[in-house]
């Protein structure tokens, strides 16, 4: 609680006001990083990387081939070239929330500090649920320009087994163990022989699908505890509406899951000779592939001296991007 002799000797209202909404900003601030990188659904792919200008550019190199061992040292100033594959993600989302508290509230906060603390967490939870919310609905929009309006990931078509659990959930471990071995059937770019940990693979679902699914069995399969393994599933309540009607397509590969059908990983190709039809279960992805880089979060206070209140900006910049260069699969059924 303040003091007498600091409430005595405060030079006028506004200069209160702004030590205290100076304070609120400060702890606010702190309160809403915190529960937004600590809650959100899609923090697994939360990637650090942006710290100054636009844009950072991700860079691949080929697979290199051997030569024979020349013991002769034949040649030895030749030169062998290696093929580079580069990638621009830049920021794509730029958002403000706007909180305003009233000066009867400013003030009623300065009496203690389980006061302040009461109008910061009242300002906490307006802006960082609408945070949350806006958040969880981009990412499921950038899944549904990767894989709809894009076409930018390879499809597997699961050919019926989407509704049966154990052919689900063997489909699953199948890819999932597949994508752990060199491989360019499961990135879009084909650009080199890709490879996944089974710890970095995420599958993201829908709660209907999630229900279906044999997570004791993935998680044997995965070779990881059932606890690991389930912070490497994410559960939406419900997919974007993404469907294939004769989608056009290069066969990659048929994997027989040991069910009556087998599923077949595709490449979409405005030209390919095969098609798909079919809509978009879930998702499996490396951890590196969808790119979610919180690149600014700052909170600012502007006092209204003739409306007497205060309003609260927090702002938010993000890169929301994908790659091409890493494992990720769209489950269609």
């Amino acid at each position: 609680m303040a003091g007498t002799f600091y409430q005595g000797n405060t030079p006028d209202t506004t200069s209160k006001d702004l030590l205290t909404g100076d304070l609120l900003v400060k702890t606010t601030k702190q309160e809403i990083d915190s529960k937004i990188f600590e809650h959100s659904i899609f923090n697994i792919f939360t990637r650090n990387i942006l710290d100054t200008g636009i844009q950072w550019e991700e860079i691949e190199v080929a697979n290199l081939t051997s030569d024979d061992f020349d013991a002769t040292g034949a040649n030895p100033l030749t030169k062998k070239n290696m093929d580079l594959a580069s990638i621009y993600h830049k920021i794509n989302r730029r958002k403000t929330f706007k909180a305003t508290v009233s000066d009867a509230q400013i003030k009623m906060s300065m009496l203690s500090a389980e006061k302040m603390a009461v109008l910061s967490k009242a300002i906490v939870n307006e802006i960082y649920n609408s945070s949350a919310i806006e958040d969880f609905e981009a990412m499921k929009t950038l899944l549904s320009d990767i894989a709809s309006q894009n076409k930018l990931i390879n499809i597997v078509d699961l050919n019926g087994n989407g509704e049966k659990p154990d052919a689900f959930t063997k489909a699953i471990q199948t890819l999932a163990t597949n994508m752990g071995m060199p491989s360019t059937n499961y990135n879009f770019s084909a650009f080199k022989k890709a490879f996944s940990a089974k710890e970095d693979l995420v599958l993201i679902i829908d709660s209907p699908q999630r229900a279906i699914l044999n997570v004791d069995s993935l998680a044997s399969a995965f070779n990881m505890e059932k606890k690991d393994l389930v912070s490497n599933i994410i559960v939406i309540d419900e997919m974007p509406t993404i469907e294939y009607t004769a989608e056009k397509v290069d066969s990659v590969k048929t994997i027989d899951i040991g069910e009556e059908t087998d599923i077949t990983v595709y490449r979409p190709n405005s030209s390919g000779a095969g098609t798909v039809t079919g809509k978009v279960k879930a998702f499996l992805a490396d951890r590196r592939a969808i790119i979610r880089d919180p690149v600014e979060r700052e909170l600012e206070s502007e006092r209204n001296a003739k409306g007497r209140f205060t309003n609260y900006y927090y702002h938010v910049t993000d890169v929301l991007s994908y790659s091409t260069l890493k494992n990720a699969v769209a489950l269609v059924d």
